[in-house]
């Protein structure tokens, strides 16, 4: 009788790759979209300036167009650097005719170190400041004092900003040089001051008593002889008579 073999193990079957599920409707998933607000960037191109040090917009000296001031943005901070005996000139140009702009001019750590508002709305607001002795970096806040909280949100205040180095008046040489010796003058001009400014000398002489003097005595001694001229001619005229 044959025996029967039990049958061989199955084969291991081989791993199979997972089955790569294709959507019937290919969709690209988009990131959510920022809310985007109305494009009012500050000074042209440049990105927004913002309310705060933080996000102050940095500029230099030159003239910035298309600023925007809402109820939504009412402060706009510019950074400006300035070099060491030199100050800024601020202008301000309203394009509201009831703008009245406010600019506060802060300091490093943002204290205020002055603050200039315009004359009337929609007239042009300018300033400037001294020269600082050392290197600064200063903040200029500007506002709208006209420009209401309950305004409509799409209300937009345009101006623009200018901003002109200020030098320091420099002394004049000779005061800068003061141990310098003095410029040479003229020989001409220098022989003048000096008879200019001699002292005089002389003395004013007193004048002679009259009977001291010659022409005096000659004429008295003439009318004295005169006169007795006379009498002698007038004696020898009664002695003929006689």
């Amino acid at each position: 009788k044959e025996i029967e073999l039990p049958p061989p193990p199955p084969e291991p079957e081989a791993p199979k790759a997972p089955a790569i599920l294709v959507p019937s409707d290919l969709t690209v998933i988009k990131p959510p979209e920022e809310a985007v607000g109305p494009a009012t960037p500050d000074a042209g191109p440049l990105k927004d300036a913002g309310g705060d040090l933080q996000s102050a917009l940095a500029v230099t000296f030159a003239k910035y167009e298309n600023n925007f001031l809402s109820p939504e943005d009412a402060a706009d901070v510019f950074q400006v650097y300035t070099r060491a005996m030199e100050g800024v000139g601020v202008i301000l140009s309203p394009k509201h005719p009831s703008s009245s702009l406010v600019c506060e001019l802060l300091g490093k750590n943002g204290e205020l170190l002055s603050q200039t508002q315009a004359s009337a709305a929609g007239q042009i607001l300018s300033f400037q400041t001294s020269p600082f002795e050392e290197n600064a970096i200063l903040y200029l806040r500007v506002k709208d004092m006209n420009l209401a909280p309950d305004s409509p949100a799409s209300e937009l205040r345009e101006y623009s900003l200018e901003l002109r180095p200020i030098a320091a008046l420099q002394p004049p040489p000779e005061a800068v040089q003061s141990g310098a010796p003095p410029k040479p003058e003229p020989p001409g001009v220098k022989e003048k001051s000096a008879v200019r400014e001699k002292p005089k000398t002389t003395r004013e002489v007193p004048a002679a008593p009259l009977w001291k003097n010659e022409a005096v005595q000659y004429g008295v001694g003439g009318f004295i002889v005169l006169v007795l001229v006379m009498v002698l001619i007038a004696l020898m005229r009664r002695r003929k008579k006689q």
